[in-house]
This record gives C-alpha cells, sequence and structure tokens, in this order.
C-alpha cells in the first residue's frame, strides 16, 4: 500500500510541476505579494517619513485571495484527470479509489501551501525598506500556520467538488460559487463582531464598567463560527486581527479571552473540519459511477 501510494504521489506531483496552470498561480501570488509589499512601503513613507512603519497592515490583504487562486489550479487539475481517463486507468492498474482520493488531496494541498509559501516570501523586501513586521518573527510564523490551516479546508472542500462534479466546467461553477458564499458569511461575522455600539452593551457592576454577558455570548458565537469558515479566517487574517482582538473607547476596554483570541484553536478547527470533509468525499468517491 505504501508503494502504491508513494507511486500515485510521484505521478501527481510530475504532473503538477508541469502544470501551466499551477505555475502561473504560483507566479500571480508571488508577484502579487511583492507588488503589494513595494507599495505599501513607497506609499506610507511619502506620508508618514517620521513615524515607523510596519508591514502587518498591508501585507496581509492578499489572504482571502489565496483560496482563489487554489481553486483555479486544483479545479483544473482534477478535471484533467477525468477528461483525460487517468482516473479509470489508475482503477485499472490496481490502485483504491481511497489512495486516488488522498493522493489528489495531497497534491492539491501540497501545491497551495507553495503558493502560500510564495506569498509570504513575496513579503521578504518590504522587511529592508520599513521597519519590518510589528508582530515579530513568531507573529509572522503564526500567520503562516493559521494560513496553511485554511488553506487545507479550502483544498479538502476543492478537491470534494472537482471529483464528484460530473464535468469540469460545473466543477469550476460550483467551487467558485462555494468560495464567494464562504466569503459572504465570512464578512457576515465579521461584521457582527467589529460593528459594536459600545455604549448599549456595557453595565456599571461594583464601580466597574463591564460588558453585558449576553454581548459576551454573542461575541463569542461569532467567533466560533468563523472558526469553522475557512474564508472568515482569510478575513480575520486581512484585518490582521489575531492577537489583536480587544475592543477600546475612550475610557473602555475589554478583551473576550483567549476562547476569542487563540488561534491554535483555529489551527485545531481547520485540522478537523479537513478530515471530515476528505472523509465525505472518501465515502462518495467510493460509490461514485466512473464513465
Amino acid at each position: 500500500m505504501r508503494w502504491t501510494m508513494k507511486k500515485l504521489l510521484h505521478a501527481n506531483f510530475s504532473r503538477l510541476i508541469r502544470s501551466k496552470v499551477f505555475l502561473i498561480c504560483a507566479a500571480v501570488m508571488f508577484i502579487a505579494s511583492v507588488a503589494l509589499t513595494l507599495w505599501s512601503a513607497s506609499f506610507v513613507k511619502n506620508f508618514e517619513e517620521d513615524h515607523k512603519f510596519y508591514l502587518d497592515v498591508f501585507v496581509f490583504n492578499l489572504a482571502p485571495y489565496t483560496a482563489l487562486l487554489s481553486a483555479v489550479f486544483i479545479t483544473l487539475f482534477i478535471g484533467t484527470e477525468y477528461s483525460n481517463k487517468t482516473i479509470r486507468n489508475k482503477l485499472i492498474v490496481g490502485h483504491t479509489r481511497t489512495n486516488i482520493y488522498l493522493a489528489d488531496f495531497i497534491t492539491c494541498f501540497a501545491g497551495s501551501v507553495t503558493v502560500i509559501a510564495l506569498w509570504f516570501v513575496g513579503m521578504i523586501p518590504g522587511v529592508f525598506l520599513t521597519d519590518g513586521f510589528e508582530m515579530g518573527f513568531s507573529g509572522v510564523l503564526e500567520y503562516f500556520f493559521i494560513a496553511v490551516g485554511f488553506t487545507a479546508v479550502f483544498c479538502s472542500i476543492f478537491v470534494l467538488i472537482g471529483t464528484l462534479a460530473p464535468n469540469k466546467a460545473l466543477a469550476v461553477v460550483l467551487v467558485m460559487a462555494v468560495w464567494f458564499a464562504l466569503m459572504f458569511l465570512g464578512y457576515f461575522a465579521d461584521e457582527n463582531m467589529t460593528n459594536v455600539n459600545f455604549d448599549k452593551i456595557t453595565i456599571i457592576e461594583n464601580g466597574k464598567e463591564t460588558i453585558v454577558e449576553e454581548v459576551r455570548n454573542h461575541f463569542i458565537t461569532y467567533r466560533m463560527l468563523s472558526r469553522i469558515n475557512p474564508a472568515a479566517q482569510t478575513i480575520f487574517m486581512a484585518n490582521v486581527a489575531y492577537g489583536n482582538l480587544s475592543y477600546s473607547t475612550s475610557d473602555f476596554t475589554f478583551d473576550l479571552g483567549p476562547l476569542y483570541t487563540s488561534s491554535l484553536l483555529d489551527i485545531v478547527f481547520s485540522i478537523v473540519i479537513t478530515v471530515i470533509i476528505t472523509a465525505i468525499g472518501i465515502f462518495f468517491f467510493r460509490k461514485k459511477e466512473l464513465r
């Protein structure tokens, strides 16, 4: 079984590195990252010469679009296997459907992580032109692992759709529709957590101003919902919200605590959801009739 999976992965990776679509997507991400970094450094320094300038606020704005690039090459990568009858040939030579599905997921995930890595590498020139990252190296590393987490969820969704859709055209439509739907729900969750009227949500208890418990539960509910939506995680990252999720007014500050701010929980949720979606995909792929 180990050698069978090894052969599948070798064939998949050989096809991936020769894929023009994948190479274009990787190049687009790298160029966009470098361009955004250089533009940000130039733009802000022209207006704030006497102040420190950090990259954090700008370079993570690409987060919501990383999944879009993954969606493009994953859908076409999986679709080509059907149009070229590659999957049927793999079954004929003795590969199991489970191994085929897992090999496709691993390949697509590795390709997507490569795109993510190029995004982060593209930020490096900005370190020498600005004051670097306010969050420090550890913060950037944390953001990278969060990005790998939500990328895994997106990949599991896109591979499932690409594998089960009856044709490549429908797969592209469904993937785009799912991406837009997840982004809409992500912005909805973000809106419910950031647009807050502090005058109506606090009370005085023992001479101390505190947040109303009902409102706290509201925040935590939407935060937990955002954890199961990879698009919401990309929006959090674009807003540089991880590790900085507290709310303030002129005389009041509160933090919803680790349940709200912890990025580790986001990564755990991403792993669990990826496993669940992949298991569902394998279950239905094993029942799918191949023509």
